[in-house]
């Protein structure tokens, strides 16, 4: 009888230790949020943006962790929805004044996160998996981006600076 809880107990502890394992070794990669929140602050904040404006982001998926050195990347596929400015000005004969030249774009990417040192998810590097241009759109030079496409902004970035 005492072999028998003695083999119980040492299971019990076996058991203990595995799932303790299991809990620390998967780490959990950002939540959507957090992910949104990551690309709007490195590509498209007003310091970072240039020549875009955000429309949209979906996360499609989060795949399996990578280890890369003493880092864990989690790579999100995101797709991305967003007006581009082709660095063209002209007149175009629609009306006085000079128009600015840009497209929609439509991107899969998938994203490589980590956190880092602050325990804040930041992007390591990405790649396109698909990328779509729409066609290219004349906007008059003396009205904004945000302002000539409210209409196609879905996501609200308001409270998203840093």
């Amino acid at each position: 009888m005492n072999i028998i809880n003695l083999y119980l107990a040492f299971l019990k502890n076996l058991l203990l230790l595995l799932l303790a394992v299991l809990i620390i070794g998967c780490s959990s990669g950002p939540k959507d949020d957090e992910v949104i929140k990551a690309i709007y602050n490195q590509y498209f904040s007003p310091q970072n943006a240039g020549l875009q404006l955000l429309l949209n982001i979906q996360i499609l998926s989060t795949d399996s962790p990578q280890k890369q050195g003493d880092t864990k990347l989690f790579p999100v596929n995101a797709k991305i929805n967003f007006i581009q400015g082709a660095l063209e000005m002209g007149y175009t004969g629609q009306g006085p004044g000079k128009y600015a030249q840009e497209y929609e774009v439509e991107v899969i990417r998938v994203l490589m996160f980590y956190k880092d040192n602050n325990g804040n998810w930041k992007i390591s590097g990405f790649h396109d998996t698909n990328r779509k241009e729409f066609e290219k759109v004349w906007r008059p030079g003396t009205q904004s981006m945000k302002n000539f496409y409210k209409d196609k902004i879905i996501l609200n970035t308001d409270n998203f600076e840093k």
